[in-house]
């Protein structure tokens, strides 16, 4: 997790006194806790992203959605698969591909080039 994220989330866990003293994390402390500290459902969390998205008019979501933003976001910042698949918990390599493969075309111009822009300067040291 990126320091400056962290830092974030120390500052959101403080405010909402969920330390008295040291905020850490650990597997045991949810950040966004139901009512009665445990942790919210997907149903919960689907139920409120469907009411938002009816009240600003537009087209209903689920929370999944966010896993498939966070892919695209690693994969435009450049990052590599294998990096990907551990950051999205995939068993297998293949389950990341599929998210890959759906792409859009920016994407892939973007790989192209970086492909391109590779074998150029292999040409070029010869």
């Amino acid at each position: 997790m990126p320091a400056p994220l962290l830092e974030i989330l120390k500052n959101y866990l403080a405010e909402k006194n969920y330390k008295k003293k040291i905020v850490s994390l650990n597997h045991r402390q949810y950040l966004f806790p139901n009512e009665l500290g445990e942790p919210i459902t997907n149903a919960a969390i689907n139920k409120f992203i469907t009411k938002r998205c009816k009240a600003a008019g537009i087209e209903r979501v689920t929370s999944h959605a966010f896993r498939h933003t966070r892919t695209d976001m690693l994969v435009l910042a450049g990052a590599d698969m294998i990096y990907t698949q551990k950051q999205l918990g995939h068993k297998n390599a293949s389950t990341t591909l599929e998210y890959y493969s759906s792409l859009s075309e920016d994407i892939q111009r973007k790989n192209r080039t970086i492909q391109d822009d590779f074998i150029n300067n292999i040409v070029q040291k010869k």
